[in-house]
């Protein structure tokens, strides 16, 4: 599925039991990501898909930009990220943000 960068919010349970779903192509990049909200962990097609493509690029180590001061609720929920690297800038990392990433090994923080 593809997810434009004009989206800025997707409801509770948008996505639910939709487990065929295998990949998320976004057509903006990370910082845009970050600022999408997700009511609940089944509106980010990531829980189910778990890989995440930006700029055609499958997202496996995270650099978030230092744009970005918050990163929302669910932001990651899913997602086959391997390494996270989060920048100074950021101030809150919402919750469940990175649950279900059973393949992250590596987080840096500032």
């Amino acid at each position: 599925m593809t997810i434009g960068n004009s989206v800025k919010s997707i409801g509770s349970a948008a996505f639910e039991d939709c487990s065929a779903l295998t990949a998320v192509h976004y057509t903006g990049d990370e910082a845009g990501w970050c600022e999408i909200r997700f009511d609940d962990y089944e509106a980010n097609p990531l829980y189910y898909a778990h890989n995440l493509y930006i700029d055609n690029t499958l997202v496996t180590d995270l650099v978030i930009p230092e744009s970005v001061t918050e990163i929302k609720d669910y932001a990651f929920s899913g997602c086959s990220v391997t390494q996270v690297t989060i920048g100074n800038s950021v101030t809150s990392i919402g919750d469940y943000a990175f649950c279900k990433c059973s393949g992250l090994s590596s987080v840096t923080i500032g």
